[in-house]
């Protein structure tokens, strides 16, 4: 309970239960809001690379396989080939 902000410790205990229920809920649809527009900012970066021929000369690449070989010199593996978009 000390772990509360002084605004909720004050109230009685069935409606803090109420006001940390209804905080993790809102917490749990932000995080599935930031899921979906993640996976939308993804597929529209993946789509516009697609159009414009391809990652292999973004810098973007370049530095994922610069830090990808310095990463095999010390023997750290990467599982992917190239940077994901």
């Amino acid at each position: 309970m000390k772990d509360l902000p002084a605004s909720i410790q004050a109230m009685a205990p069935a409606k803090q239960m109420e006001v940390i229920t209804e905080q993790a809920q809102r917490r749990e649809r932000l995080k599935q809001e930031i899921r979906e527009l993640s996976e939308s900012r993804n597929r529209f970066i993946k789509e516009k690379v697609a159009a414009e021929g391809g990652a292999d000369d973004t810098l973007d690449e370049k530095i994922y396989r610069a830090v990808k070989d310095q990463a095999a010199s010390v023997g750290l593996t990467y599982d992917s080939d190239s940077a994901k978009y």
